[in-house]
């Protein structure tokens, strides 16, 4: 995926799992609409607080999955928000 907007995540985001989330355009789109810039805004994700730090380009649908309908987060934070003990 190619970003659009903004960056990838920073290593201390990845190392700390911080809150920081990059948005496909679909999404940008629904959020902000076409006119507001989305980097630095705050957005909610599973009861989370995240920071949009990028945006990634329109890639359209491929083999009936939506690719502009997702959003990234580091994947220490993955582990920190979504994990459960068994």
């Amino acid at each position: 995926y190619e970003l659009d907007l903004g960056r990838n995540f920073s290593q201390g985001e990845i190392d700390r799992g911080l809150n920081a989330i990059i948005l496909g355009a679909d999404i940008v789109e629904d959020l902000f609409g076409n006119t507001m810039n989305p980097i630095g805004k705050q957005v909610r994700l599973a009861g989370n607080s995240y920071v949009v730090v990028g945006t990634l380009k329109r890639k359209g649908n491929t083999f009936g999955f939506a690719s502009d309908n997702q959003c990234v987060i580091p994947v220490g934070n993955v582990r920190k928000q979504f994990e459960t003990s068994n």
